[in-house]
């Protein structure tokens, strides 16, 4: 993928027709059921955690600002786990917003998550029926709480750390001198994301990664690095959880990076990642925001100051113009909303070498794609664009970008464009 080594820029200078923000309705019921297990008694020590406890006890304190119902639990065993679902489960009424947070350890097998409690036993390691029936499958959850007519259900798994399964059977074979007899859950075995419909899911990580339980020896934060950042943004009222989660995954990313593999020795790489399968409109896990008209200056940067900016290669258009048509332009976003989620598709399409910068001092909340019925005010753009340079490299895809950008603004759109 061909890269310049100087940043293109989209400005936008708007006192335009404000579009309400409209939160997704939520019931007058919010209830949490927070889970977390440090110890696994009869595994081997190495395979403990330090911090799952303490991220449990985080997040619990958070929600409960925000009004939650809060139900706390930590390192339980296999029936305690159940006896306490259950328990909880119960007092879900219909509408209710659920959010269930677990951190801990969790392996995916064959398709399936599978939350483990605290008293797995060891005879459990090379046995697919003993694991499947001694933990607890994020599936099985999710239902229980759709039985009970929840209006909205966030899972929040940060359980991606290591497989305590698949180390302590290997740790074991070797023990015993015997073969080590993998049970087809992959690379990592961590837990696997996988979309619900109605459910917005959270993973500490991506497919594939582990979540880093702490940064070394040295790191003093009692929580792990997925938890410490999600909990410092849960208690933003004015972001909806979409965008918050693009902020959180950029952050994390960021933080575990500053962690060297001990494998690998280069920068330890953890994405989280979300699914939201959600309908009827925006969730805010606080209040939701009140909108107002939207004026100021709101700037998005193809990449931040001193970065690289990629062409796309073979792709019709550069990266950064993809994700701008896909994100802010199209859709219901507002500018906040969609500059999140063009952030994160320019991440993903660069694999991580491409970073749009925004610098937002608008007050209100505004969407391209709104309409202008009744609205005296213009909407107006000024698209400027260089391909060819006398000093500098040409800028192959810049001409085809600004025409594409042109038919969305003025035939889509419909602004007058100059």
């Amino acid at each position: 993928m061909r890269r310049v080594s100087f940043a293109c820029a989209v400005l936008a200078w708007f006192t335009l027709l404000a579009v309400a923000d409209v939160p997704l309705a939520c019931a007058a019921g919010k209830r949490a059921l927070v889970i977390g297990v440090n110890d696994y008694v009869n595994l081997p020590n190495s395979l403990s955690l330090q911090k799952a406890v303490a991220d449990a006890d985080t997040i619990a304190e958070v929600l409960a600002k925000l009004s939650y119902s809060v139900t706390k639990v930590h390192g339980p065993g296999h029936a305690e786990f159940l006896s306490e679902l259950d328990s909880f489960a119960n007092t879900i009424e219909t509408g209710d917003t659920v959010v269930f947070f677990f951190a801990g350890h969790g392996i995916s097998l064959k398709g399936s998550n599978l939350l483990v409690p605290g008293d797995i036993p060891e005879i459990a390691l090379a046995n697919e029926t003993l694991i499947r029936g001694l933990t607890v499958a994020e599936a099985d959850i999710i239902n229980l709480f759709q039985r009970r007519d929840a209006g909205l259900i966030v899972m929040v798994l940060d359980a991606c750390r290591d497989n305590p399964i698949e180390e302590a059977a290997r740790v074991r074979a070797e023990q015993e001198g015997r073969p080590f007899r993998d049970l087809g859950r992959g690379k990592t075995g961590g837990i696997s994301p996988r979309p619900v419909s109605g459910v917005f899911s959270i993973y500490s990580a991506g497919l594939g990664q582990r979540a880093l339980d702490r940064l070394g020896p040295e790191d003093r934060s009692p929580n792990s690095v997925f938890t410490r950042v999600f909990a410092s943004r849960l208690g933003d009222a004015d972001t909806h959880l979409a965008e918050l989660m693009e902020e959180v995954r950029a952050e994390v990313a960021e933080v575990a990076a500053h962690y060297i593999d001990p494998e690998t020795g280069r920068p330890f790489r953890q994405y989280p990642a979300y699914y939201n399968e959600t309908q009827g409109g925006r969730f805010y896990l606080g209040s939701a925001p009140r909108s107002s008209p939207a004026t100021g200056v709101f700037k998005s940067y193809a990449s931040v100051k001193g970065g690289t900016v990629f062409d796309g290669g073979n792709l019709d258009h550069s990266p950064y113009m993809t994700a701008l048509t896909e994100t802010i332009l199209r859709g219901e976003n507002t500018l906040r909303d969609g500059a999140a989620e063009l952030r994160g598709k320019v991440i993903d399409l660069t694999d991580g070498l491409q970073v749009p910068e925004t610098i937002d001092s608008s007050v209100g909340s505004f969407r391209f794609s709104g309409g202008t019925d009744g609205d005296s005010r213009k909407r107006l753009a000024l698209l400027v664009g260089g391909s060819a340079y006398q000093y500098l490299p040409e800028l192959p895809k810049v001409a085809s970008d600004l025409d594409h950008l042109f038919g969305i603004l003025k035939d889509e759109l419909g602004f007058e464009v100059f």
